[in-house]
């Protein structure tokens, strides 16, 4: 799904940086990946705290390293 920024969601607990996770989008849901706050693709609209939706599962597999995150970053705004 082609989309020019990141979305909020709200966690129980703090989640690193490239942690997998399953959220509700559009009446779906669907796998995401915790972005660098900093990262031109988490740069999006402030979401009003009371309406952000909140993360379903933290999916049990390793993190995506900060390289594959630049890179996806890097190929994002090439292409996109």
């Amino acid at each position: 799904m082609p989309f020019s920024h990141g979305f909020d969601y709200r966690a129980t607990a703090p989640l690193a940086p490239g942690t997998v996770v399953r959220v509700p989008l559009a009446r779906q849901h669907r796998l995401g990946v915790v972005w660098d706050p900093e990262s031109p693709a988490a740069r999006g609209p402030a979401a009003p705290r009371d309406r952000l939706k909140t993360v379903e599962a933290v999916l049990p597999v390793s993190p995506l390293r900060d390289g594959m995150r630049r890179f996806i970053d890097w190929v994002a705004g090439y292409t996109l």
